[in-house]
C-alpha cells in the first residue's frame, strides 16, 4: 500500500511538472508574438510612402510692382524693372484689424524671422529675369500684410517699421520655379552681391520651388 501511495505521488508530481511546464511554453509563446507583429508593422511602415498633398507646404506667388509713384497697374507694370515676389502661404485677404488700432501700429512688433514658418515671403528680381540681392540677402525679413484692396490690386506690405504700397498681380509658379532654379537669369547686370551666394536662402527657396501654386 506505501508503494502504491508513493507511485501515485510521483504520477501527481510528474503531472504537476507537465502542467506548469506547458504553462509557461504557451506564456512565452504568447509573450513572443506581439514582439513579432510589431517588428513587422515597422517593417511595413519604413515601405510606406505618405503622400497626402494637404501636408506639403503650399504658397500663392504674386508680383509686387512699386506703387509710390504709379496710378495704375499698367503704369507701376511699365516703370518698375526690379519687381517684387511676394509668396503667400494662404490666398491673399484684407487683414482683420482690431478697433482702435491701425495696421501699421499693430504690424511694427520686431520678430525672429524664420521663412519655415513665416507666412509671407519676399524677394527682389531684376525684370523678372533673375533674384536681386537687396540688403544682406535674397528674402527681405518679416513682410507683414497691412492692408489689401482686390478690386485696385493694391497691398500695402510693413518691412522693418515702415509701410510700402505696391500694386500686384498673380504670378505663375512656373515662372517663380524657373526663376528659383535660374537665379542669376540671362541679362548681364552688375551685382554688389550674387544670389547663389546665399546658399541657406536659395535652398530654401529651391525646396518650396514645386509647392508653389501653379
Amino acid at each position: 500500500m506505501f508503494k502504491h501511495w508513493l507511485t501515485e505521488c510521483s504520477l501527481s508530481r510528474r503531472f504537476a511538472r507537465s502542467i506548469i511546464l506547458a504553462f509557461i511554453f504557451i506564456s512565452m509563446h504568447e509573450a513572443v508574438r506581439p514582439g513579432l507583429a510589431a517588428e513587422g508593422e515597422q517593417t511595413m511602415l519604413k515601405n510606406v510612402t505618405i503622400n497626402d498633398p494637404s501636408q506639403a507646404n503650399h504658397y500663392y506667388a504674386y508680383w509686387l510692382y512699386d506703387g509710390r509713384h504709379a496710378k495704375s497697374l499698367i503704369e507701376a507694370k511699365q516703370a518698375d524693372q526690379y519687381p517684387q515676389v511676394l509668396l503667400a502661404r494662404s490666398a491673399l485677404r484684407s487683414p482683420a484689424v482690431p478697433r482702435g488700432s491701425t495696421p501699421s501700429d499693430r504690424l511694427t512688433v520686431d520678430m525672429p524671422f524664420d521663412p519655415r514658418q513665416a507666412e509671407l515671403l519676399l524677394f527682389q528680381t531684376y525684370k523678372k529675369d533673375s533674384i536681386w540681392v537687396t540688403g544682406d540677402k535674397p528674402l527681405l525679413e518679416t513682410p507683414r500684410l497691412s492692408s489689401y484692396d482686390e478690386n485696385a490690386a493694391q497691398i500695402t506690405l510693413v518691412l522693418g517699421r515702415y509701410p510700402y504700397r505696391y500694386f500686384l498681380e498673380r504670378a505663375q509658379g512656373t515662372e517663380i520655379a524657373r526663376l528659383i532654379g535660374n537665379p542669376l537669369g540671362s541679362i548681364a547686370i552688375s551685382r554688389t552681391s550674387s544670389p547663389v551666394d546665399h546658399v541657406n536662402d536659395m535652398n530654401f527657396l529651391t525646396s518650396i520651388a514645386q509647392a508653389i501654386d501653379k
